[in-house]
C-alpha cells in the first residue's frame, strides 16, 4: 500500500534509497577497481592523490549514489511487486507459485485436522491440548497468506497481498482502491508511522534487488576478464540476499498491521466523509463498503447505494 513518495532529503528516503544504493555503488567501485576497468576519473588512491581531489571523487560517489536513490525510489512500486511475483510467466520468480500453493495446501490440511480435534474435545468437554499449535498456524494464515485463489508465486508477496485482503475480507472495502479514499481521513502523524514501516521494508528490498543486481555484474565482469570464480564471495552475496529478503518479509508483517489499523480505526471517519447513511448493523455496513468497492473498480453504481445529502444527524454536536 502506497501513501505517498518520501522527500528526497528525509529519513525515509535515507533509510529505504539512499543506504542501499551507497552500499552497491560503493560495492560497484570496488568490483571494477579490482579488474582495473574504474575510469581513473572517479578512482580515489590517496598515496598519490590531493585531498580536493579526493574530495572531489567521494562527492562524485555520493552523487551518483544520490541519483540511483531517486531512480529506484521510482521504480519503488515495480521492484516490489517483481518480488511480490506479479507479471506472470514473465516474472522469473513464478516459478516459486507451486511451492507457495503446496504450503498453503498442507497448512490448511494441518488446521482442518485440529479444528475437528478442537471440536471433537468441546463436544466431549474435554481439554484441547493444541491450543498453542493452532493459535500460530492460525496466526501465520492469517498473516502470510490470502485466500487460495488470490495466492501469488512470492512467501513476500503473499503478506503484502494477505493485509491488502483484509479489509475486504472483514469490512467490504476493498484495500487497493479504497486506499486513497481513506487516507483523506487519516492524520498526517499516523500516515508518517506507516511511512516508517514501509521504509523498513523498502530498505531491506532494495538490499535484496541491488546485491542480485550486483551478483549478476559479478558474473558478466569475471566472464569478460576470464577469471575463475570466487566461490565464498558468491555465497557470501547470497546470503546478503536471502538474509534481506527475510527481513522485508518480517517488515512487511509490521508495515501489513499498521495499513490494517488505518482501516480498523478511521473506516468510521470515511463513511461520514462520504455522506451515506449511517448502516444499521455490521453485516448492513459491509455490504454497503463491498458495493462502494465495485462502483470503484467497475464504475457501476448499485441501485441500491444511497448518500445522505442532509447528513445533519450524523454530524457532532458543536457543543461536544
Amino acid at each position: 500500500m502506497f501513501s505517498k513518495l518520501p522527500d528526497l532529503f528525509e529519513r525515509n528516503f535515507a533509510i529505504g534509497f539512499f543506504l542501499p544504493s551507497i552500499i552497491f555503488i560503493v560495492g560497484n567501485f570496488w568490483l571494477l577497481d579490482s579488474y582495473d576497468i574504474l575510469p581513473e576519473i572517479i578512482k580515489i588512491e590517496p598515496s598519490s592523490q590531493k585531498e580536493i581531489e579526493i574530495i572531489f571523487r567521494i562527492a562524485l560517489i555520493v552523487l551518483f549514489a544520490w541519483l540511483q536513490s531517486i531512480f529506484i525510489l521510482a521504480a519503488n512500486r515495480d521492484i516490489i511487486r517483481f518480488i511480490e511475483g506479479y507479471g506472470g510467466k514473465l516474472n522469473p520468480l513464478s516459478i516459486f507459485k507451486k511451492r507457495e500453493e503446496v504450503k498453503l495446501k498442507n497448512l490448511n490440511k494441518r488446521i482442518k485436522i485440529l479444528d475437528d480435534k478442537y471440536k471433537e474435545c468441546l463436544d466431549k468437554k474435554v481439554k484441547f491440548s493444541f491450543d498453542n499449535e493452532r493459535n500460530k498456524l492460525l496466526y501465520i494464515r492469517a498473516t502470510r497468506y490470502p485466500e487460495e485463489n488470490f495466492l501469488l508465486p512470492t512467501s513476500f508477496g503473499n503478506i503484502v497481498r494477505a493485509f491488502e485482503r483484509y479489509s475486504a475480507k472483514v469490512y467490504g472495502l476493498d484495500a487497493i482502491p479504497g486506499w486513497y479514499r481513506i487516507l483523506t481521513v487519516v492524520p498526517e502523524h499516523y500516515r508518517d508511522l506507516v511511512e516508517n514501516a514501509k521504509s523498513q521494508v523498502d530498505f531491506w528490498v532494495n538490499t535484496s534487488f541491488l546485491n542480485c543486481v550486483f551478483l549478476i555484474e559479478y558474473f558478466i565482469v569475471i566472464s569478460t576478464k576470464k577469471d575463475p570464480l570466487n566461490i565464498y564471495f558468491s555465497l557470501f552475496l547470497i546470503a546478503i540476499i536471502i538474509f534481506a529478503y527475510q527481513r522485508a518479509k518480517s517488515a512487511a508483517i509490521i508495515w501489513g498491521s499498521f495499513v490494517k489499523s488505518i482501516f480498523d480505526i478511521f473506516i468510521p471517519d470515511l463513511l461520514r466523509k462520504l455522506e451515506f447513511p449511517l448502516p444499521a448493523s455490521f453485516e448492513e455496513e459491509k455490504l454497503l463498503w463491498q458495493q462502494f468497492s465495485q462502483m470503484l473498480i467497475y464504475h457501476s453504481l448499485s441501485s441500491t447505494m444511497r448518500r445522505n445529502y442532509s447528513f445533519k444527524n450524523n454530524k457532532p454536536d458543536s457543543n461536544e
